[in-house]
């Protein structure tokens, strides 16, 4: 990790003897740790997240959300290398270090930067069986159902999700294998751009 500084100010007041006071800002400079020698990765399962109502007998509908996470709360992560193709980087540390192989790939998704970690979700086709080399991380599949109404059609499950504001959102992971305390996204941040990517819209919580 590279350790940079931050710089602040704040305000400050002196009494002088004659009674005057002198006002002025101080500048603080904080030391701040970046992560930007990794990248995150967060495999999940792709499900349509389109849905057309049914005409089924049941009325009740499931959407399968599965995320791969170690002790439900950490989740992967790769070198980072400059690249000019960073999806094949992302492709190649993905199979070398957890067995995802370019044929279980739907799409990757950039998500956004935590504090110079750039994290990406992985779309997979299905919720195969991923081993990490790395020693005493197990990763495992965690899945996260959601009922819809079947006779319904769903535009989006995302805007749904957020919609009805279920409790998983506010579950909070962080990277795994490396100690980064403040590297944190919780799973409305995953939602929110897994919504936008999906509608081009943000519908508001």
């Amino acid at each position: 990790m590279i350790i940079r500084k931050e710089k602040k100010r704040q305000n400050i007041s002196v009494r002088m003897r004659d009674g005057r006071i002198l006002k002025a800002r101080q500048k603080l400079t904080d030391i701040v740790e970046t992560y930007n020698k990794y990248i995150g990765i967060i495999p999940i399962v792709y499900n349509n997240p389109n849905i057309k109502a049914t005409n089924n007998n049941s009325r009740i509908g499931v959407y399968s959300f599965n995320m791969y996470l170690s002790r439900s709360r950490k989740f992967p992560i790769i070198p980072y290398i400059a690249r000019d193709d960073m999806e094949k980087h992302i492709r190649i540390y993905a199979r070398r270090k957890y067995n995802i192989m370019k044929s279980d790939i739907f799409d990757i998704l950039y998500i956004g930067t935590k504090r110079g970690m750039s994290i990406y979700v992985i779309h997979l086709r299905y919720n195969k069986k991923i081993a990490s080399i790395e020693k005493g991380h197990n990763y495992s599949w965690n899945n996260y159902c959601i009922m819809y109404d079947n006779k319904k059609d769903i535009p989006s499950i995302y805007s749904k999700i957020l919609s009805e504001n279920k409790i998983f959102l506010d579950n909070i992971i962080s990277p795994g294998e490396i100690d980064a305390p403040d590297v944190k996204l919780s799973f409305r941040d995953i939602i929110k751009s897994l919504e936008l990517r999906d509608t081009g819209i943000h519908i508001k919580e």
